[in-house]
């Protein structure tokens, strides 16, 4: 069995578990370790963790994961198209995606018979994968178009580090094939984001033949 765990989405701290043969793939570190070691024991059984960014949000638990012995995976820290890391059974390959300057990084990962994209903490994506048909689509929707606030600082990193809903479904268009079963939407903001009509407005897309899911802490998909 194959399943996707949510520990944690959004701005206080990004988490996921992605367990196939008995071996988990770490999907960012942004919770505290103590949130994140009882589900992931033995920790023979961790494949490794890979990383989008260096925001605390995302990396908080790294540090203490490599001195529990856990293989991280950071390819940001690096100027490069793409970089590839085998954990078998999990292959993943980084690609680059604007954040608002700060370097980041989405996966295209590898299980089975599964092809997943992870990205999160993006103003857009500039690679398509519909020629690899991918069955899982784990992507940030931060907030509706319209957004706005007095903050303008805020408001200028929310619009070019964070993917509107806009962005989000021209991402899912562009990547949508007959192999599609799961799409999950992540870190949506608490103050800018209608979770039903973002939620509509996907399935719209993709059709009742794929799942569309929201992003929680303790929600959990087999895939």
């Amino acid at each position: 069995m194959t399943d996707l765990r949510c520990l944690g989405s959004g701005s206080s701290g990004n988490c996921y578990l992605l367990r196939h043969d008995g071996k988990t793939l770490i999907l960012d570190a942004g919770i505290k370790w103590k949130d994140v070691g009882p589900h992931v024991t033995p920790l023979r059984d961790v494949a490794g963790c890979i990383v989008t960014h260096a925001h605390k949000d995302h990396v908080l638990a790294a540090e203490d994961m490599k001195r529990n012995g856990i293989k991280v995976f950071q390819p940001y820290d690096r100027v490069e198209p793409m970089r590839t890391q085998e954990w078998p059974p999990f292959r993943v390959t980084s690609f680059p995606v604007p954040h608002d300057g700060e370097p980041c990084v989405g996966y295209y990962i590898t299980f089975g018979d599964e092809r997943m994209i992870y990205a999160t903490d993006f103003e857009y994506i500039k690679y398509c994968f519909m020629g690899v048909k991918p069955t899982v689509l784990l992507v940030e929707c931060n907030h509706m178009d319209d957004v706005d606030g007095e903050n303008k600082s805020k408001l200028s990193h929310v619009i070019l580090g964070h993917a509107s809903l806009s962005v989000t479904e021209s991402f899912v268009i562009a990547n949508k094939t007959d192999a599609l079963k799961l799409v999950i939407l992540c870190h949506l903001s608490y103050a800018n984001a209608d979770e039903a009509e973002i939620k509509k407005r996907i399935r719209d897309i993709v059709g009742g033949g794929t799942e569309v899911a929201i992003a929680h802490k303790g929600n959990s998909w087999i895939i």
